[in-house]
């Protein structure tokens, strides 16, 4: 197998292990009768420590490579995951929680270093677009076979199932079958960068740029998946019509992934970025205009295209703009201020909705899309590839 088609299969087990446990924990606190605000505790635990040790964990990456970090972080998958098994009661979901949190978070982090390093440029975009899919497919499955497996095994049994899955990373990583290359670096780019603090890096030239465009696509996807429900049961929708509309918009994203070499083919990918991120904040600004379940479902569907590209297209263009030699740090960077994006914007967002309703959050969430726009515009013309 390629090592790219290897890579993402073990990284999309990885996910599919980290997604199936959050769901798992979150029906074992409810079968242990747990207060609600615990339950959410519990859930902030899977982002509380990667938002804090992203930046660390791409140091180390860059460091010592990725085999190294992702051995070690899928043998304590396997072991946070199994914790609920052997340990059923709160503290070992709290356990499980933080240790299946933490690694998996470092061992995304160390895959994504990898996967920039596969291939030349211009196959970043590909490359990403693959992973992207792989990914996607995992989060959709996770929560489907986590509840079959609870219903058909019960809470406990079922994590001992989930743990099985990161064995398939310790396999392909322990037996060396997976390849990690190495870029040979000159001393001279190695000292440039070195002088200038990870901050430095990424607020200058086209970094600044891309990662605004990150965290806006981001937050609008995080926030869409939470306004959606709200908002379809605010105007009276049945549970399973939202439903509906949210599984078009995620099957939208899945297959638009699928086909990304298809668009870069005519337009740059600085172009595909810009009018993704377009469409994403004319689909949310039209949210709350429509009421009708045929005009919903079409706004998810345009929105899952939006927001499919946009995010792909983001991590291409790390891969093209930031120092090889700071990667690891850099992507870490990019997941440290999504996760504190993704903790800190729901809230306010909820107290926006309790005062106002849920409109004009949409309308907040397209207006900072639709900044992302405004600060990459100038790049329309860019190369398509970065100069080194």
């Amino acid at each position: 197998m390629k090592p790219l088609y290897l890579l993402v299969l073990i990284g999309s087990t990885g996910h599919l292990a980290h997604d199936a446990a959050r769901f798992a924990v979150t029906l074992y606190a409810v079968k242990l009768q747990i207060s609600p605000a615990v339950i959410g505790t519990l859930g902030a635990m899977f982002a509380l420590l990667p938002a804090l040790s992203s930046l660390a964990v791409g140091r180390w990456v860059d460091r010592v490579g990725a085999r190294r970090p992702m051995l070690i972080c899928a043998i304590m998958m396997v072991l946070g995951c199994a914790v609920p098994f052997f340990w059923g009661n709160l503290v070992g979901l709290f356990v499980a929680s933080i240790v299946v949190g933490t690694f998996y978070n470092a061992s995304f982090v160390a895959a994504s270093r990898m996967l920039g390093q596969l291939g030349a440029p211009g196959e970043h975009v590909r490359n990403v677009g693959v992973s992207s899919t792989g990914y996607s497919t995992a989060i959709l499955l996770a929560p489907l076979a986590a509840g079959f497996a609870i219903d058909a095994l019960g809470h406990a049994d079922t994590f001992l199932l989930i743990a099985l899955l990161p064995l398939l990373p310790c396999a392909v990583l322990g037996l060396g079958t997976l390849r990690f290359p190495e870029r040979t670096l000159s001393a001279d780019s190695q000292k440039d960068t070195a002088r200038i603090g990870v901050v430095g890096i990424v607020s200058r030239g086209k970094l600044k740029s891309i990662f605004i465009a990150n965290i806006c696509s981001q937050v609008a996807w995080s926030l869409y998946v939470f306004l959606m429900p709200l908002y379809g049961s605010e105007i009276g929708m049945s549970a399973s019509a939202i439903g509906l509309v949210m599984s078009g918009f995620s099957l939208t994203t899945v297959a638009i992934r699928s086909v990304l070499p298809l668009f870069v083919r005519r337009l740059t990918p600085w172009q595909v970025l810009l009018l993704s991120l377009f469409i994403a904040s004319a689909c949310l600004a039209a949210f709350p205009f429509f009421k009708g379940f045929d005009a919903l479902m079409a706004l998810g569907i345009l929105l899952g295209v939006g927001l499919g590209l946009s995010g792909p297209m983001t991590l291409s263009l790390i891969y093209e703009h930031a120092p090889p030699a700071r990667l690891g740090e850099v992507l870490g960077m990019r997941i440290t201020l999504m996760n504190v994006s993704f903790t800190v914007v729901p809230l306010l967002s909820g107290t926006i909705t309790a005062a106002a309703g849920v409109g004009p959050v949409f309308w907040l969430l397209a207006a900072g899309v639709g900044v992302s726009c405004v600060a990459i515009r100038k790049n329309w013309h860019a190369p398509r590839h970065a100069s080194r």
